[in-house]
């Protein structure tokens, strides 16, 4: 009994010392009825988001609106929370296509036909998937939208390496180092010896360390070896 009562009151010390944070609730509020803008407005006043659980196709007005919701209106839940909801689509809401793995101009003639369209782009490093491709959407696959809105698209950058450093080698060396990292040579200066792989690297471009595509070229600056 006396341990329950030492870990109490080092808990509340902690607390009073702010070591601790107790976790912060709020009150769900009521959001049936709603728009779904409105909804969300309203869920992400107190801190809380919204998923779509169920979708149903009446098409009878011209807005979406909210028909259920849970957990329900007034239950304290943790800040951050999801509110799941069921939804009556309106004349003007769309199911947003799911975009994931398409080539990025599929993906932009694929939300034309759907009515929505390019909101933004990101771009991410990725070394499974080729460039070009879609690798994240906000927002997510089947959630709705309305004609004319847009689509946040993550696009894919390709598998991306550093640079190896090539000054002192020959060409001929350097060749050889950039096929190893996926790469391609580049212009060589002078022009005139361009064709001898025995002259000797003194700069190239993108330097060491920089980070450029798989299959880029890297070019070089030569003078004639001793």
């Amino acid at each position: 009994m006396n341990r329950i009562k030492i870990v109490l009151i080092l808990i509340f010390t902690l607390l009073l010392a702010g070591c601790i944070t107790p976790t912060e609730q709020v009150m769900v509020p009521e959001i049936e009825g709603l728009s779904l803008n409105e909804a969300r407005q309203r869920l992400s006043q107190v801190g809380l988001s919204m998923e779509i659980k169920e979708s149903i196709d009446l098409r009878d007005t011209s807005e979406s609106r909210i028909l259920s919701q849970n957990p329900r209106s007034k239950l304290l839940v943790r800040k951050g929370s999801v509110v799941y909801v069921v939804v009556r689509l309106g004349a003007s809401a769309v199911q947003i296509p799911n975009l994931l793995g398409l080539p990025y101009k599929e993906a932009e003639i694929t939300l034309r036909k759907s009515g929505l369209v390019v909101r933004g782009l990101l771009f991410e490093e990725n070394d499974k998937t080729p460039s070009g491709i879609i690798l994240k959407q906000s927002p997510s696959p089947q959630s709705v939208a309305y004609h004319g809105e847009g689509i946040t698209l993550t696009i894919s950058l390709g598998k991306w390496v550093e640079v190896p450093l090539l000054i002192g080698m020959t060409v001929e060396e350097a060749e050889k180092i950039l096929k190893i990292y996926d790469l391609k040579l580049g212009i060589i200066t002078p022009d005139e010896l361009h064709k001898d792989k025995t002259t000797l690297i003194i700069e190239h471009f993108p330097q060491e360390g920089q980070k450029i595509p798989t299959k880029s070229m890297v070019h070089l600056k030569v003078k004639k070896g001793n």
